[in-house]
């Protein structure tokens, strides 16, 4: 992997926020504050676009975004008001945020998204998140979580989109073609991070706008939010075998910065997975059965499970839960009436690691 944006990758190492910067004649980067999210900041793109400019992901909303991406767009030329198209890799607040006030600002703007990240675009939202929560807590409770993260709320929610608003949206499909100004960008659909996470391809001049599907060195968050039979790990690992084909093309993510290398990258997130799925699969042989709270508590993460607060332990789990899932429809993994975890014996051999004791 070869970075390609020098000055984001120091920001980045250096935590700070990283300079707006002018990638291609009609391409600017504009980070925006992410407030205490550990990604820290939001790259959002604007694009020239013959009345105006298009806007990829204009981050989290916050007082201090908005006037950092108004300031941004000033640098690039620009006014928020001149937004004639807001694009969304998907519907996380640190992407879609601020998209109810630019759609204020900007009076002839309209939204673009995939239909599967529509909840906060839902005219029937609260309903639907009652329902959706609902949900959230019955499969989080068969994970043996304690109380705190068992039912604490969802860690991530957007701002709705008002009523009167919502007459603004557009559904995009895989394979739908944006045209911006002399640019002809392809809606990818890449679920797993989230259902309907859209990368936006500019095939012509072999550019990937990639959103949270492909980042330079963090693995997105591949939660199991609905049902045990939805296998979210199979969708974003088929996923990347699609981004991978852009070995030779420029990768514009959501965070950190930008780099060449697809293939390179792609590689070492499969083998990331292959690997979390193999120390799940030896949990499971050495303890199992087991809940799928204290498989995450056994696993090896970045800072341990005791020392990081609910929300983060929220997330760990829901992650742990995906891999499960995922070695259960490989066959390799079985769950009990009891919602505890096993090897399946005709495919885990009993293995002799006892590093999880």
């Amino acid at each position: 992997m070869i970075c390609t944006g020098s000055r984001q990758r120091d920001a980045w190492s250096a935590r700070r926020l990283p300079a707006v910067e002018q990638i291609a004649p009609d391409v600017w980067a504009v980070p925006v504050p992410a407030g205490s999210l550990p990604i820290r900041y939001t790259l959002c793109y604007l694009i020239a676009d013959d009345d105006g400019c298009v806007l990829i992901d204009p981050g989290l909303n916050t007082d201090e975004a908005w006037t950092t991406l108004v300031r941004g767009a000033a640098e690039c030329g620009f006014d928020l008001a001149d937004v004639t198209r807001v694009l969304i890799t998907h519907m996380h607040p640190d992407h879609f945020g601020l998209t109810p006030r630019l759609l204020e600002h900007a009076p002839q703007s309209r939204v673009w998204l995939h239909i599967a990240d529509a909840d906060t675009v839902r005219p029937d939202r609260s309903a639907f998140n009652e329902a959706r929560t609902a949900v959230w807590r019955s499969l989080m409770a068969t994970t043996g979580c304690p109380d705190p993260v068992r039912i604490g709320e969802r860690a991530l929610r957007s701002p709705r989109l008002a009523p009167d608003l919502l007459h603004r949206v557009d559904f995009v499909a895989d394979g739908d073609r944006i045209e911006v100004a002399d640019r002809t960008l392809t809606a990818w659909w890449t679920p797993g991070h989230t259902p309907g996470h859209l990368c936006f391809a500019d095939e012509r001049a072999r550019v990937l706008f990639s959103g949270d599907h492909l980042l330079p060195t963090i693995s997105p968050n591949i939660s199991q939010l609905y049902h045990l039979e939805d296998d979210v790990l199979a969708l974003y690992l088929s996923s990347l075998d699609r981004v991978a084909l852009c070995d030779e093309w420029e990768v514009l993510p959501a965070h950190q910065f930008r780099f060449r290398g697809a293939r390179e990258r792609v590689r070492d997130l499969q083998e990331h997975h292959t690997d979390r799925l193999d120390e799940i699969a030896t949990v499971l042989r050495v303890r199992g059965p087991i809940s799928c709270y204290d498989v995450a508590l056994a696993l090896s993460w970045h800072r341990p499970i005791g020392e990081q607060d609910f929300r983060a332990t929220n997330l760990a789990v829901k992650e742990t839960l995906a891999h499960l899932v995922h070695l259960r429809r490989q066959g390799r993994a079985v769950l009990d009436a009891g919602e505890r975890w096993r090897p399946n014996s005709t495919k885990e051999s009993g293995a002799n690691d006892r590093s999880f004791v």
